[in-house]
């Protein structure tokens, strides 16, 4: 489900600042069934937290209400 050419795309961006090694950076990313805030929803949250060096330290990633999984697999089909 997670994307390896954001994490990719995200080291690049890291990489071309100056970042402070007293603290660790957090990238978050939120997938939803659209761009309506009243009817849609956020289905996945992915978090990946990086050193200075743009190394990926730790990650995290879960569904959101999973139970509508099977309409999550009908709108990506639809998409791709």
């Amino acid at each position: 489900m997670e994307s390896i050419g954001s994490k990719a795309a995200l080291f690049v961006c890291l990489s071309s600042f100056m970042l402070n090694p007293a603290y660790r950076y957090v990238s978050l990313d939120f997938e939803t069934t659209g761009l309506d805030t009243q009817k849609d929803h956020i289905i996945q949250v992915g978090v990946v937290l990086f050193d200075d060096t743009g190394k990926i330290v730790d990650e995290f990633v879960s569904l959101i209400r999973p139970e509508n999984y099977e309409s999550m697999t009908t709108m990506t089909a639809f998409i791709t």
